[in-house]
């Protein structure tokens, strides 16, 4: 309960400046209030119920004040619209809704970069429970949350495992959980825009992150395409996602040698179903848009860029105590699609 208390929050970023832009703007922000409105409710049931059953100290009198405190927001929620600095500022915010100050920041059009990033990892790592059984994944979660909780200004902004929470982390209870946080929040606010409220790299290398923690070290092993099939269902083409994943790839020459080459995976990965993609709608006469897409990025040197800069990593990788054979299935797979999707663009 103290988590969520409205007394977490110290100095607390506003909402940045924006705008709502048409009619749809704003049945889109009553739409917000609505599932604010239900957050919140949950919130003081379990608030009453924390002070009902501890009643007489400290922390249930604490929880009680909360309750009332909540009270007074939802009767303004249910009563009348309320504008979206407000639902921001007064209710989301201090109460950790992530989602819902995500939600309010793409309809407002507020796209604060860093901001967006924190908000993000905050309601990823509530997800992830904050029980492991080794130390690598509990020391990364320690330095994550502190940079949330930097970066938002607040405390307790990431209650670990709130989200689910159950068993360790390798266990994975927690995989089902975070794909439903993000597919359904990402099908809300994935755009074109890359300063949007879905920052899809830094969202990439977290899920690719948490799966390579999961399995370091000799843990229970995940289907590699987990992180790119929350992606896809997302529903991020093909171009957005590659060029964000080769983003990541780029910017982890300092990690750890076996999780950059887990990366050089995905990438390939993502490659290989983008071109399985544009073949099948090729074959049965559709145009989806999928092969334009990659005669683009052939034509305009961009796949050429990516694959050159991947051929370059993995071979400093081969110094790194990094399984030859792995290295080197990763740069087969890179000669095959660069061959295929070479021939596909020239309608061979």
């Amino acid at each position: 309960v103290a988590a969520s208390a409205g007394g977490a929050s110290f100095g607390s970023p506003a909402l940045p400046p924006g705008k709502l832009e048409s009619l749809t703007d704003m049945l889109e922000v009553a739409e917000v209030q609505q599932a604010l409105l239900a957050e919140l409710s949950v919130v003081k049931e379990n608030a009453k119920a924390a002070g009902g059953v501890r009643e007489g100290n400290e922390r249930a009198d604490r929880a009680l004040r909360l309750a009332s405190e909540l009270e007074q927001h939802l009767h303004r929620l249910g009563n009348k619209l309320v504008v979206a600095n407000d639902m921001y500022n007064d209710m989301a915010f201090p109460f950790q809704r992530w989602d819902i100050c995500l939600r309010l920041l793409h309809v407002c059009n507020a796209h604060d970069k860093d901001l967006v990033e924190a908000l993000w990892l905050a309601l990823m790592l509530r997800d992830v429970p904050a029980t492991a059984e080794r130390d690598t994944p509990q020391s990364y979660f320690a330095v994550r949350k502190q940079e949330a909780n930097n970066k938002l200004r607040v405390r307790f902004a990431t209650e670990q495992g709130a989200g689910f929470g159950q068993g360790t982390f390798e266990e994975g209870l927690w995989l089902t959980k975070l794909r439903e946080t993000v597919v359904s929040l990402g099908q809300r606010l994935h755009t074109n825009d890359r300063e949007g409220a879905f920052p899809l790299p830094l969202i990439a290398r977290e899920l690719e992150m948490f799966l390579w923690l999961r399995s370091f070290g000799g843990g229970p092993s995940t289907d590699p395409l987990w992180a790119v099939n929350v992606m896809r269902d997302v529903k991020v083409r093909f171009p957005a996602l590659a060029e964000a994943y080769f983003e990541v790839f780029d910017r982890s020459r300092d990690d750890n040698p076996a999780f950059k080459l887990a990366l050089a995976r995905s990438c390939s990965c993502v490659l290989k179903l983008w071109l399985d993609a544009t073949k099948q709608a090729y074959a049965r006469g559709r145009n989806d848009g999928a092969r334009e897409e990659l005669v683009s990025v052939v034509r305009s040197g961009a796949l050429q860029r990516w694959l050159d800069d991947l051929r370059n990593e993995l071979q400093a990788l081969r110094g790194n105590r990094i399984d030859h054979g792995d290295v080197r299935a990763v740069e087969n797979d890179i000669l095959i699609f660069s061959t295929k999707a070479t021939e596909l663009v020239a309608g061979r």
